[in-house]
């Protein structure tokens, strides 16, 4: 069947490819899986670490590991320092918390020359407290979120609080009496009848150079507040979602008013705070528009075990221990651009376990081994190979039959192809069996003078030029014991002296069973050619029985009724 559409893994379709669709058909498959792959993760360019939590008591040093992990640490049995890796990726991050009750502090450091906010240490002095530290690269760490406020051990209920220093995480109670106002930019005690009215006053200095007021006791909870709209100083009365206790101003229900902003700001965007005062904002440039579409995120973390989820339930992305699973595409998922491993020979597609059903690939489709080493092309009803060769196993079989590969090959010569030597030659025979009339064409081999018969062979062009074995078949009419035959080769290209001895002898030894039997000797040790073996050339082999090796005892003529030359080629056809 064709192949479908996809541009995430959303958009594969499990079910493809069908049973009975082509094999090259599986290069598209292929190539839809890694475009998929790559569109639906684009920013895999480091190892994604997975939450992690490692609980301990004592100072630990974290490495590229330790991204993305929650170090929960004990220091009830003194300050422990966890120094951060010296040189991270950038976007590594770590949580760190303080888990114990005690007053031992645990010390966040920085590793080598980095900074973290602009420092070299971090501090987290109580039960609970816990920060999440962010490389941003150039040497600096950033605490991106903390989960608490340090302030003083002891505190009054309902009172002020003041930020002490200029850290913006350590805290102090507002420990002066009466009405705390800002005096260019500094929080400090009011002065009773100068900074604010007091009960049973009658006069109140205003602002802007204003000489003064006379009011009459409102006998009622009010604030005191310049108008100036009016010029004048009023009293500000308790309404509805406002009431006025004492010294205590309690607010319930909603309200209005100006925060501290940009001069402008992005439609949509929402807003953070800006530096530590808690009064200034900032656009974030994340948007969240009225069609309910997320922008401009760039990192999002998520605890272990987290997913996405879409469309309530229809489609998710669950974590687990290093591992995520998409569930529920039944379309599949969809890539617009490549899927690519990390690294060069980084990961396989699919596992033992694991395994892919089909692949369907584009016609015209490439299957790319080694950056062009050796491809496989796609074109009409046809596979091309490139760069290289196709090797299969024996067996392989196209359309139902064997396929002819390169490898061992067998030349059969029989005893009549042969020709016996002038000198000390063997006997030229032929034999009529008694029973069947069976006719044998033999050489028969003296037993006590080396004699000896010569036979060419011209060599399939196929031939790789290398060592030959062979294997004789004999018999014989009478006698008892072994035979040794012994086979020599010289090969002759075109224009060489054909006056040459044969070298490389090699030998078979065989044992007499039974008279007038087939006798098929063992396959003999490889023999080496003499001569330059080229391709095209003529192998002339002369073939004796060795009658002084110690193992020739047969007391009668050995009859050679042929000889297997086998050897070997590096092609399927002599083309």
């Amino acid at each position: 069947m064709g192949l479908e559409a996809a541009t995430y893994i959303d958009d594969l379709v499990s079910t493809n490819p069908v049973v009975g669709d082509n094999v090259f058909e599986g290069d598209d498959h292929l190539r839809l899986i890694k475009a998929t792959l790559q569109a639906t993760f684009p920013s895999f360019d480091r190892p994604f670490y997975h939450d992690t939590v490692t609980t301990g008591a004592a100072d630990v040093t974290l490495d590229a590991t330790d991204d993305r992990s929650v170090q929960d640490i004990d220091a009830s049995g003194g300050v422990r320092t966890i120094t951060l890796p010296t040189s991270p990726s950038a976007g590594y991050e770590v949580t760190i918390s303080k888990s114990d009750s005690s007053s031992n502090a645990v010390t966040v450091a920085r590793g080598g020359t980095n900074t973290i906010n602009g420092t070299t240490t971090y501090s987290l002095p109580r039960q609970y407290s816990a920060a999440k530290f962010k490389y941003i690269g150039a040497g600096l760490w950033l605490v991106i979120a903390a989960t608490y406020m340090r302030g003083p051990t002891t505190s009054v209920d309902d009172e002020l609080v003041l930020f002490s220093g200029t850290s913006g995480d350590l805290l102090k109670r507002a420990s002066t009496t009466g009405i705390l106002k800002a005096a260019s930019g500094v929080l400090s005690a009011a002065v009773e009848g100068t900074d604010y009215y007091a009960p049973g006053g009658t006069e109140v200095a205003l602002a802007d150079g204003g000489t003064g007021a006379s009011l009459v006791d409102p006998g009622a909870d009010r604030i005191l507040f310049w108008d100036d709209s009016a010029g004048g100083v009023t009293w500000l009365e308790v309404g509805s979602g406002l009431s006025l206790a004492g010294t205590v101003l309690s607010a319930s229900g909603g309200g209005s008013g100006d925060v501290v902003g940009p001069a402008s700001a992005t439609d949509n965007a929402l807003a953070r705070f800006d530096t530590t005062t808690g009064k200034l904002l900032q656009d974030s440039g994340v948007t969240l528009s009225d069609t309910a579409v997320f922008a401009g995120v760039l990192t999002v973390g998520f605890s272990s075990g987290g997913s996405l989820n879409f469309d309530s339930g229809d489609v998710t992305v669950t974590h687990s221990a290093n591992a995520l699973t998409f569930a529920g595409a039944t379309n599949g998922y969809l890539f617009s651009n490549a899927l690519l491993p990390e690294t060069t020979d980084g990961a396989a597609l699919g596992s033992t376990a694991n395994m892919w059903s089909d692949i369907f690939i584009a016609a015209g489709g490439v299957i790319n081994f080694d950056n062009g080493d050796l491809t496989l092309t796609h074109a009409a009803n046809s596979l091309t190979i490139t760069g290289g060769i196709l090797v299969l196993d024996a067996g392989a079989t196209v359309g139902g039959s064997l396929v002819k590969t390169a490898g061992k090959e067998t030349i059969f010569v029989p005893a009549a192809a042969m020709v016996t030597r002038t000198t000390n030659g063997a006997a030229s025979g032929t034999t009529e069996l008694t029973t069947n009339d069976v006719m044998l064409a033999s050489y028969d081999f003296d037993q006590t003078t080396e004699e000896g018969v010569g036979f060419w062979i011209a060599m399939p062009k196929s031939w790789d030029e290398s060592t030959v074995t062979f294997k004789p078949f004999w018999t014989a009419a009478s006698g008892s014991g072994g035979v040794v035959w012994g086979l020599a080769a010289y090969a002759f290209s075109d224009d060489d002296a054909l006056d040459t001895a044969v070298s490389g002898q090699q030998t078979s030894t065989d044992t007499l069973i039974a008279t007038n039997d087939m006798h098929i000797g063992p396959e003999s040790s490889a023999i080496t050619i003499g001569g330059t073996p080229a391709e095209g050339d003529m192998v002339y082999f002369e073939i004796t029985r060795e009658v002084a090796n110690g193992s020739d005892t047969l007391s009668a003529d050995a009859k050679l009724l042929g000889v297997h030359v086998y050897f070997t080629t590096n092609a399927a056809t002599d083309a």
